[in-house]
């Protein structure tokens, strides 16, 4: 393998699927082959000590310089020929890709693409972008994508498919249900001998979390004991606070923020059913969706969007549910049919437990990276 550089605009300690994608994969590659160049945040130096890789920290993008990524292009070129990097990693096409496509054209630099989905559409917003957009995914060496739907995006550019490489994301962790002591979490929410809804999200519109509230008043008129935990947090709070409001609807729903992973295993223990219908908003798009296949892992069924890549981490009527995700009724409808038959939402849990053990595993899906990053055709 070549010794790379992955430039990122979001990188752990940073939350979000991006952030956590690219580390559990950097995580696994050779440490002595990998550098990696993030924004500097809250955090990132005690993060950056548990990592066997060299992480490099700094404001990315400037505001005050046009173009906002010219500083950075020239701490990308210090960078490759203090290290004797041979291949740059990108994520974020634009406006990152701009500096990977100007240094092959000066240093002859190989660069891959990691995409995502939102960042494929968003960068087509106009005649221009859409144009630099595909220079830069035609003279990249490789492109990695988290989906066949991310795929689909990237082919419909007229991009070679022999170029794309789909690795997906995976649960970071394999739980024991058995071990997990969930008292305290039980306790603090009022969740004793309550049937919880669980969503787990960064908070923006498109998770559809607004739409799982408006379900809840008619929920509650068949499920009396129902509770509707929401654990993430992000811009749309506000939104949703002012939904619970305007729904009076604040005893069957609690607002958990962002928890560590340990209180994460915990909530997914005790819900009953997992919900994220997540939908399309202008380009912004669920890619893949790891959450539902941690859901799964707990034996949680899962009730998803029929939208982005939603459809291939929730397999319809055998891992879970799909719904229209701008259909208030077919989500409701999903979600009490899996609480009405307690045994079939088993099923299809147990289903979706045993497919995200055996299908997505870490381990894999970074050897499939390895080999395709080192030119070798993999499969």
């Amino acid at each position: 393998m070549d010794k790379s550089l992955l430039i990122t605009l979001e990188f752990p300690p940073q939350k979000g699927g991006i952030a956590n994608y690219l580390a559990n994969l950097y995580s696994r590659l050779p440490s002595d082959k990998v550098f990696v160049l993030a924004p500097k945040t809250k955090g990132s130096q005690e993060y950056d000590a548990t990592c066997a890789y060299k992480i490099m920290r700094g404001n990315l993008l400037t505001s005050y310089i046009w173009p906002h990524w010219l500083m950075l292009y020239f701490r990308v070129k210090t960078l490759v020929k203090k290290h004797k990097i041979t291949m740059l990693h990108i994520s974020h096409v634009l406006p990152v890709g701009y500096i990977a496509y100007r240094l092959n054209q000066t240093l002859k630099l190989r660069y891959a693409v990691f995409c995502h989905g939102l960042d494929i559409l968003k960068a087509q917003a106009t005649p221009q972008k859409k144009q630099r957009l595909i220079k830069i995914l035609n003279k990249a060496s490789g492109i990695v994508v988290n989906s066949e739907y991310t795929r689909g995006l990237i082919s419909g550019l007229g991009v070679p498919d022999s170029k794309v490489l789909v690795v997906y994301p995976c649960p970071a962790f394999v739980p024991n249900r058995e071990t997990i002591e969930t008292y305290d979490v039980v306790a603090k929410y009022g969740l004793s001998e309550k049937r919880v809804l669980l969503s787990v999200a960064r908070l923006v519109e498109r998770k559809g979390i607004d739409k799982v509230l408006e379900c809840l008043p008619r929920l509650y008129e068949k499920f009396k004991d129902i509770i509707y935990v929401i654990v993430g947090d992000g811009p749309d709070i506000n939104r949703l606070a002012k939904i619970v409001d305007d729904l009076k609807i604040h005893n069957l729903v609690r607002f958990a923020g962002s928890v560590s992973d340990q209180d994460m295993s915990k909530f997914y223990s005790i819900a009953e059913v997992f919900a994220l219908p997540s939908r399309q908003i202008g380009p912004d798009v669920e890619g893949f969706g790891m959450v539902y296949l941690e859901a799964n892992l707990f034996g949680l069924p899962v009730v998803g969007g029929r939208s982005g890549g939603v459809p291939e981490a929730v397999i319809d009527r055998q891992t879970g549910l799909l719904v229209n995700p701008n259909d208030t009724n077919d989500i409701y409808q999903a979600i009490n049919d899996l609480m009405t038959d307690r045994e079939w939402a088993k099923t299809l849990g147990e289903n979706g437990r045993v497919r995200a053990e055996n299908d997505f595993q870490w381990r894999k899906e970074t050897e499939k990276l390895r080999l395709f990053l080192s030119g070798h055709t993999y499969g």
